[in-house]
């Protein structure tokens, strides 16, 4: 319904959306083609290049939002390779690549299996940007299902 809303304002398709589970979207790992390994270690992302990346930035061209469903399930590791992965395919060095990302879900359900809840950055990586600090929270407080 929100990703309907949002292209009907904007006249084109400007929307992409990705979860972690459930029928109404791809898994953020397929729609960013994240390398992640058959056990769901996600591995390094290698830059794109060539062809793909010509396909690829062409395939997210119009978007100017990305909504991402379950967050509470996503690794901090994940948000930092959907980062430079939108900056690669919108050659744009803003955070995200200049898109929009919003993430849903409650966040003290279902954490990640292994590794860092997306709010909570590594000690390894403190000297990189802490991505979670980008996002603005805003609580909504009433089921309008």
């Amino acid at each position: 319904m929100l990703k309907n809303q949002v292209n009907r304002c904007y006249g084109k398709q400007v929307t992409k959306i990705g979860a972690l589970i459930g029928v109404a979207a791809r898994l953020v790992v397929a729609l960013l083609k994240l390398p992640v390994q058959r056990d769901g270690v996600l591995v390094n992302m290698p830059q794109i290049s060539g062809n793909y990346l010509r396909i690829m930035r062409q395939q997210w061209q119009n978007v100017e939002f990305l909504f991402v469903d379950e967050i509470s399930m996503v690794l901090y590791k994940m948000l930092c390779m959907i980062d430079p992965c939108l900056r690669q395919l919108k050659n744009y060095d803003e955070p995200f690549g200049g898109i929009n990302v919003m993430l849903f879900r409650d966040l003290m359900q279902l954490p990640p299996v292994r590794g860092k809840q997306v709010f909570q950055q590594p000690d390894h990586m403190r000297s990189a940007t802490h991505l979670w600090r980008l996002f603005t929270l805003v609580e909504l407080r009433q089921n309008m299902r």
